[in-house]
């Protein structure tokens, strides 16, 4: 690996996630309130971007982050507190029920009685999960995973009871034209439960929530209309495939960690390359969907619509960048000339027309970079499961020149030029006092405020809530 190279390595040994990281990774927790880690560097264009993995302890059980000794700390998941349902999660219900204000309130209040309880329990558990950490970092006794099976297991039974509980003092508080939605729910929950659930060979788009797009969009009441008779059926078919997929990890998931228990890895390579078919056909599924909504919606919400999926699906391709941001600042300015509005709206829509092409072009390589990704570490790792090794998943951030296809640097080149030539021209037009009015850019100082750093060391960026 070379000194430019930024590489995450996930290990999954015995049924536990360890992240083993040429770079530390922190924790955070995304707007559902569902755990994340993120692992962050710059690209070559200056620009902070991450990797992240959200996770809620189901599937796998959880993840260790490697420390200086050697066995870190769990976090979030399994070994969380409170109970599996988020607040976000809890809005959610109130919208799919249309329940009214009062029983808001009052879902409310029950909510924080089974949180504060069910994290009290939690605590304890996690107490001793703790005292087990600590005899394994001073004896550096790697078997703590199997020490430590039955207290994830007993978090997660009485997370479910607690879950279970709240839900029956929940539903009521609902009519019986409001339960009559209840199926909604469940497919909400399921949903959730799936797209969160984190695996190292996971597909991109497999986990696109189409209503949360069309949600976020406000669309108007007739386009909406529209819209809600394709969610319908989407959330139908995607639910049959979720729960397919569920019931085929649970009995994968008891087979392989008896085997991993003995060393055989034979099994969690079957459960990954399997699950990533199942990823793909979801993709496919989000994908095929995702077209008939455009479709459906009239033409003014079309491209629009088009561009928040295309967001949700790639975010880290569609991101702000510095350009953009420089562009909108100028518009919003109240100090230009009639002249100098007129052409920095001019300069705007050309800056989005030649980065959406970039965007999409850079969706492709992205595709096609996963998909040899995935089947050159499900080939490695069947090789080293026969070997009896353990199962290693890279997740490069940048490459040095002799790793990197040609494609993605000409891709990545493209996008440097543009963001370049668009803040030269965006300041042509600018004197030098609206030009200091502009957010900093990456890696400027005074004494070369157009700079930009090309190539910085890793960062760590926590993702705050709301995200």
């Amino acid at each position: 690996m070379t000194t430019h190279s930024r590489l995450a390595t996930l290990l999954l040994a015995a049924s536990t996630l360890t992240l083993a990281a040429t770079i530390s990774p922190a924790c955070a927790q995304d707007s559902a309130g569902r755990s994340i880690i993120v692992i962050s560097g710059q690209d070559d264009g200056g620009e902070v971007v991450f990797d992240s993995m959200s996770f809620d302890g189901d599937g796998m059980g959880g993840i260790m982050i490697d420390g200086p000794g050697g066995i870190g700390d769990f976090i979030g998941g399994a070994m969380g507190g409170g109970i599996g349902i988020s607040r976000f999660d809890l809005d959610q219900f109130d919208r799919i029920l249309r329940f009214s204000p009062e029983q808001t309130d009052a879902a409310k209040t029950i909510y924080e009685g089974f949180v504060t309880a069910a994290k009290a329990t939690q605590d304890e558990l996690k107490k001793k999960s703790a005292t087990i950490r600590e005899a394994a970092k001073e004896n550096e006794d790697k078997d703590v995973f199997k020490q430590l099976f039955p207290v994830m297991k007993e978090m997660r039974d009485e997370k479910e009871k607690a879950d279970a509980a709240f839900i029956s003092d929940y539903k009521a508080l609902a009519t019986n034209d409001q339960l009559a939605r209840w199926d909604k729910v469940e497919m909400y929950r399921r949903r959730g439960k799936s797209m969160r659930g984190f695996g190292p060979l996971g597909v991109t788009g497999e986990r696109l929530d189409l209503i949360s797009v069309v949600q976020a969009m406000s669309l108007p009441g007739p386009v909406r209309a529209k819209a809600d008779d394709v969610l319908d059926a989407w959330e139908r078919d995607v639910d049959v495939k979720l729960t397919q997929r569920a019931d085929a990890q649970k009995k994968q998931r008891e087979a392989m960690r008896e085997a991993t228990k003995a060393g055989d890895f034979s099994g969690m390579m079957k459960f990954e390359a399997q699950n990533a078919e199942m990823g793909i056909a979801l993709r496919d599924l989000n994908k095929a969907y995702a077209q008939r909504l455009v479709a459906v919606v009239p033409d003014e919400y079309a491209s629009k619509l088009d561009l928040q999926i295309r967001k949700a699906t790639y975010p880290q391709i569609y991101r702000e960048r510095y350009a953009g941001k420089a562009l909108s600042a100028a518009m919003a300015a109240n100090d230009l000339t009639a002249p100098q509005s007129k052409q920095v709206a001019a300069l705007q829509a050309s800056y989005a027309t030649d980065s959406d092409r970039l965007c999409k072009r850079a969706e492709e390589l992205a595709l096609k970079a996963e998909d040899e990704m995935r089947q050159k570490q499900l080939t490695e790792n069947q090789a080293g499961a026969a070997d009896g090794g353990g199962m290693m998943i890279e997740r490069s951030f940048s490459t040095s020149a002799d790793e990197a296809d040609p494609q993605q640097e000409q891709s990545r080149k493209d996008r440097r030029d543009l963001e370049d030539r668009t803040v030269a021209s965006l300041h042509n037009i600018l004197t030098t006092a609206q030009i200091e009015k502009l957010p900093a850019r990456p890696g400027a100082s005074a004494d070369n405020p157009n700079a930009i750093i090309r190539d910085g060391g890793p960062q760590i960026k926590m993702i705050a809530p709301g995200r």
